[in-house]
This record gives structure tokens, C-alpha cells and sequence, in this order.
């Protein structure tokens, strides 16, 4: 039998075949979506993507193997990096300098920290904060390869500034 979807009751509620279906809100999948990103939600999935149960053949694996089929561990900077991004995509670039932030702290050889943190002050409007951050790149990475592009954006950055 085929079930029409999107029909809803009186209160509001999606039914399919007269029963009633769970709704997800905004925030309950903004939490999953961060879960996942911080690495707090682990999915059961075993190596090749089928999901591990007790009668699986990944069960018969000696310890050493299953760890060696295990990433290496992210650093703490690493791990404000992945969460700044996050931030910075919803749009809350306070929240993301302050891990870029922790993240330069940590690691100060991290380039992807510096740029996004020059980056997020700059989409806030803090062009001193962002000139200073873009000018720290540049003298942590004197050779690096968008450097031309760096010193336009300190550049352009520098006009409005004044």
C-alpha cells in the first residue's frame, strides 16, 4: 500500500496512513547538525559504510585491526577550527573569533585560523581587528601563496579603515 504524505490533522500534525509522524523544529536540527560537527554524535557505521551489528564480520576483527581503521585524533586547535567554521557559517562571527581566537592561541602555525579569523572580523566591520589579523598572516607566512590577494584585502581594508 502507498502512503500519502503531507496530509495534516486538526492540530497541526503530519499523518501518514493515520499515524502520527514526529515533526523535527529548527533548534532540534541545529543540535544534531553541531553534534556532528564537535564530534559528540557518533553514527554505528562500520568500514564500508554498512552499519556494525553484532553478527557482522566486523565483529571477528582482532582490536589491533580496528584501530588502525581509526582517524587520528583532531588537536584542540584543530577542533576550534571545525567549531569556528561552524559559527561562522550560521553567522555568528563572535562566536567563531573567539575559536579561531583559541584556535591561533594554540597553534599560531595554523594559516586556516588566521585567515578565517581576519576573515570574520572583517565580515563583522572590525576592519582594525581584521587589518591586524591579516598583517599577523602575512608575518607568520611571509611566502605563502595568497599573498597577493592578502595584501589587496589590506590594502582595500587600510581605505576603509581611513
Amino acid at each position: 500500500m502507498i502512503a500519502k504524505c503531507g496530509k495534516t490533522g486538526a492540530a497541526g500534525r503530519d499523518y501518514v496512513d493515520g499515524k502520527r509522524l514526529a515533526r523535527w523544529d529548527g533548534a532540534a536540527l541545529l543540535a544534531v547538525a553541531f553534534s556532528i560537527v564537535v564530534g559528540v554524535y557518533a553514527p554505528s557505521v562500520a568500514k564500508g559504510g554498512q552499519y556494525s551489528s553484532s553478527s557482522s564480520s566486523t565483529a571477528s576483527k582482532s582490536r589491533g585491526d580496528q584501530k588502525a581503521d581509526k582517524k587520528p585524533a583532531e588537536t584542540p586547535a584543530e577542533e576550534d577550527v571545525d567549531v569556528g567554521t561552524f559559527y561562522m557559517h550560521k553567522g555568528d562571527y563572535g562566536a567563531a573569533i573567539s575559536r579561531f581566537d583559541s584556535a591561533v592561541r594554540r597553534d599560531p602555525k595554523n594559516a586556516k585560523a588566521r585567515l578565517m579569523l581576519a576573515d570574520c572580523y572583517e565580515k563583522q566591520g572590525n576592519w582594525p581587528e581584521a587589518l591586524t589579523a591579516y598583517r599577523d598572516y602575512l608575518r607568520e607566512f611571509p611566502d605563502a601563496r595568497d599573498d597577493k590577494k592578502i595584501r589587496k584585502k589590506i590594502a582595500e581594508l587600510s581605505h576603509k579603515r581611513d
